[in-house]
C-alpha cells in the first residue's frame, strides 16, 4: 500500500491480536500520535493471529491507515 502523505485528518486503525501488552504498545502509539495530530480519529480492533479476514476487510473498510502489533 502506498504511504499516506500525512496522517492528519485521517482515520487510524489500531489492530490487536490479543497478545499480552501489544494493547499497551497500540495505546501508547496511539498517545505519542494524538501528540502530533489533533485531528485524527482511531478504531480499536481485537482479533486473533491470524486475523479473521472479516476483521481485516472491516478495519480496511473503516480505516485510512492501519498499526498492528504482536507483543509477549
Amino acid at each position: 500500500s502506498p504511504r499516506l502523505e500525512t496522517l492528519s485528518g485521517r482515520t487510524i486503525g489500531l489492530l490487536w491480536n490479543a497478545k499480552p501488552f501489544g494493547d499497551v504498545a497500540l495505546q501508547t502509539v496511539k498517545e505519542k500520535l494524538q501528540a502530533t495530530y489533533d485531528d485524527v480519529e482511531f478504531r480499536f480492533y481485537s482479533g486473533s493471529q491470524p486475523h479473521p479476514p472479516k476483521l481485516l476487510e472491516k478495519a480496511n473498510e473503516e480505516c485510512d491507515a492501519i498499526i498492528a502489533c504482536t507483543a509477549d
